[in-house]
């Protein structure tokens, strides 16, 4: 009928005129990375900076301090992939047994790394030098954390052939001790190494060794009994006729 074409066709301009909304199409969200990995774990305060080596297979990091660190407050730089890692890099943290640190990624997953920090072995140094006939020779000793009650047991030392004999340790300062000798030096080395006991805290091992070395006496060859002393042009002399007997090495100049 006439009605039914004149409400078809107000249904068709209706639609043209206001066509029914386009559904929205629903957004992909984007693919999260499950990049977590520690790259570089440092102790930059420490002078010079203590670089941790990562295994990334064992998913360990390894950090060696100087002896008399305290290990208690440090405080690492870390480098990392993914959105965060925890503890975070620039926290203060007790190192003394091993701490874990996790690092999390994009898609909340997360991986675990175990850090642990070794205290080196204390170093003791010397500049010292004990000349041959020397009475009563000291040491002085350089190392870090000497205790200040540090006594001759604390020590290990070798006197080997130099005719010396330890007497007494003294504390200086906890950088500086001293190691007097009794007896008059020969030629020899003698050695010295500091216990566990030495140091405050106590040291987890013993120092290096440190060696003096006592050079051999030189002898004046004007007064061996029967030689005279060589001058330029002279011939060299090469036998000795008195009762006395020398074994060494004979220099002159000129030559």
């Amino acid at each position: 009928t006439l009605s039914s074409i004149i409400t078809q066709a107000e249904a068709i301009a209706d639609y043209i005129v206001n066509p029914p909304p386009v559904p929205t199409p629903t957004p992909t969200p984007p693919s999260l990375s499950d990049a977590k990995a520690i790259t570089a774990f440092d102790f930059k305060a420490l002078a010079p900076d203590v670089v941790g080596v990562i295994n990334e297979g064992a998913k360990t990091i390894a950090l060696t301090v100087p002896f008399g660190t305290d290990v208690t407050a440090l405080v690492p730089t870390i480098v990392h992939t993914g959105v965060s890692v925890s503890p975070a890099s620039g926290a203060a943290q007790d190192f003394t047994s091993p701490v874990t640190y996790t690092a999390t990624a994009e898609d909340a997953s997360t991986q675990a790394y175990l850090v642990t920090v070794t205290v080196a072995a204390p170093v003791i140094t010397t500049t010292s030098t004990i000349a041959n006939g020397a009475a009563a020779p000291t040491v002085t000793v350089t190392g870090t954390n000497f205790k200040a009650g540090i006594v001759a047991a604390d020590l290990t030392v070798g006197v080997g052939i130099t005719g010396l004999t330890l007497g007494t340790v003294s504390f200086v300062s906890a950088t500086e001790i001293t190691v007097a000798f009794t007896g008059t030096a020969a030629a020899g080395d003698l050695t010295i190494q500091a216990k566990t006991s030495a140091f405050d805290p106590a040291s987890l091992s013993v120092s290096n060794t440190l060696t003096v070395t006592v050079p051999a006496a030189v002898i004046d060859i004007a007064v061996i009994p029967g030689v005279t002393v060589p001058v330029a042009g002279a011939t060299p002399v090469t036998t000795i006729t008195e009762t006395d007997q020398y074994t060494g090495t004979v220099t002159w100049s000129p030559v």
